[in-house]
């Protein structure tokens, strides 16, 4: 885009704070995201961590990409069955990941 800037900014997550440079993006329209109880209900992986990972409609203001890899690298997985979220512990927090099929045969795909 003609108009989009890089700019310094910085991120503070859920233990931590990291000043990166991004760019910036014209109307940037992200579908609201949120992780539910119900989505990490029978994830017994996740049970000491599910209050870090529920939020209810939250709409995503930045997308963090491979040319700040250090963001998105985890130093820890947790992982249960192939229908279950995954979640892993980045620099800035917590984030999940997964392919849902609710029992209404609904299918969510979240990364958050």
């Amino acid at each position: 885009m003609k108009t989009s800037r890089c700019v310094p900014i910085k991120l503070r997550g859920a233990s931590n704070s990291q000043q990166i440079y991004a760019r910036t993006i014209e109307n940037l329209q992200l579908s609201p995201q949120a992780v539910t109880k119900q989505d990490i209900d029978g994830c017994k992986h996740l049970d000491d961590i599910r209050h870090k990972l529920m939020y209810n409609q939250a709409k995503p203001k930045i997308l963090i990409g491979q040319d700040n890899w250090h963001l998105l690298v985890a130093t820890e997985t947790r992982k249960g069955h192939r229908n279950q979220p995954a979640a892993s512990l980045t620099p800035l927090g917590w984030v999940t990941a997964s392919e849902l099929v609710r029992s209404d045969n609904t299918c969510i795909t979240y990364i958050t």
